[in-house]
């Protein structure tokens, strides 16, 4: 395997104030069935306009049907993966190749958005419960954090991703004190669930960041690069590591390289770079920055990277802090 190696360092001196990039909103309902829903109507609204949703053809979401698996799948791809991204093969037994899930399924399940069961089977048409809700979110975003544990969580297979999510402020639970992780979730449910989970901070800015980059890539004639979930959770473990340990270079003290860092978390490449950087307090001037910067600008437009994963935190004095990992695949 050939590996292509280039790594930066770039520090920030500028100041200003950010608020992240938010999603367009619907003036209204695009389902009828929908339209007065207060708790549901603007999420369900931004996923459709963002194309991360779609009605029956009749026109309705059915909004309190529970949500299936395969239908999640579907959900879940379009949220966090690129259009292009596609070509993933899962071996099923009981889903068919020719499904109009089997593409999304696949991608899911490459990305351990979700398991299959022993058996061989994907089971896509059973319902998602509160539990398995959390799991796939906190799979997809890397939220991470902790809040007092429901009654009826401490200890079950989820309680760190039920937790995860109340801390940041994207799930409830119920007046008695208790989340129910066993009962199924519906659709508008799941709708609101992951429209809070795009409009997090940390998610708005990584968004955004992918989104100029590609931006600065289209204006030379370069394909755009395509999101990466496991190489995105690796980014902000390293964003997360620099302000935890209080350094700033492409070497952790306790985990070495970012292509150690890959290859811990199992992912292959052909060719990886990496662009740090600090104190930068928006998407727009860290993508400027980096433009500005020469060993910088070559890793954004090389022709050779397919995928990137961005990380954030805005933690620290220092920070917020800032990771681009590239990989060819």
């Amino acid at each position: 395997m050939s590996k292509t190696i280039s790594i930066v360092i770039m520090f920030s001196l500028i100041f200003t104030f950010f608020a992240p990039a938010q999603q367009g909103e619907a003036a209204g309902s695009p389902f009828d069935d929908v339209a007065g829903m207060a708790w549901a109507e603007e999420s369900v609204s931004s996923l459709s306009q963002q194309g991360i949703i779609n009605g029956y053809e009749d026109g309705t979401f059915r909004p309190n049907n529970n949500i299936s698996r395969q239908e999640a799948a579907v959900m879940m791809v379009r949220a966090v993966l690129s259009d292009e991204e596609s070509g993933f093969q899962s071996d099923y037994t009981d889903v068919d190749t020719g499904s109009f899930y089997y593409e999304a399924i696949s991608a899911a399940s490459e990305y351990a958005l979700f398991n299959g069961y022993p058996d061989g089977t994907f089971r896509p048409q059973e319902n998602i419960t509160r539990a398995e809700s959390a799991n796939i979110l906190v799979s997809a975003f890397n939220f991470t954090g902790s809040e007092t544990v429901f009654s009826d969580v401490n200890g079950h297979w989820a309680e760190s991703d039920i937790t995860a999510l109340l801390a940041k402020g994207i799930t409830t639970g119920y007046p008695d004190g208790t989340y129910k992780p066993g009962s199924s979730i519906t659709r508008a449910e799941f709708a609101v669930l992951v429209d809070r989970s795009l409009k997090d901070e940390g998610v708005s800015v990584q968004r955004e960041i992918l989104r100029l980059t590609n931006e600065e890539r289209e204006a030379h004639d370069l394909e755009p690069l395509k999101p990466h979930i496991n190489l995105q959770a690796v980014a902000d473990a390293k964003a997360e590591d620099m302000y935890v340990n209080d350094y700033f270079a492409h070497q952790s003290p306790e985990h070495g390289s970012p292509f150690d860092m890959m290859k811990a978390a199992g992912i292959s490449y052909s060719a990886a770079a990496e662009n740090i950087a600090r104190g930068y307090h928006s998407a727009e001037t860290v993508v400027g920055g980096w433009m500005d910067s020469y060993g910088h600008r070559n890793n954004i437009l090389s022709e050779r990277y397919t995928h990137l994963g961005v990380g954030y935190t805005s933690e620290g004095a220092r920070g917020p802090y800032y990771v681009q990992m590239f990989i060819e695949k």
